[in-house]
């Protein structure tokens, strides 16, 4: 009842692909030099598996030490 989200969009939650997601990544890297990510999804972790994937294909692309990124979660969706 306290997020605005779903009353301007919807319940429904829509979300992008893995490999979207890194092609952003990517070219925001490699043609325009940032090297700061900052994820504008209100749960970024509502999907715990989708959130390791993605952490893992920055660590696959050879970014994790060359990007800094960030995301909002919920803290009662961590995993170990």
């Amino acid at each position: 009842s306290f997020c605005i989200v779903t009353a301007n969009y919807g319940a429904k939650w829509r979300y992008r692909s893995v490999d979207s997601i890194m092609q952003e990544i990517e070219e925001g890297f490699y043609k325009y030099n940032y090297r700061t990510f900052f994820f504008t999804d209100d749960i970024f972790n509502a999907s715990p598996k989708r959130a390791m994937a993605i952490s893992q294909a920055i660590i696959d692309a050879g970014l994790a030490d060359k990007i800094k990124w960030t995301a909002q979660c919920v803290t009662n969706i961590f995993v170990k």
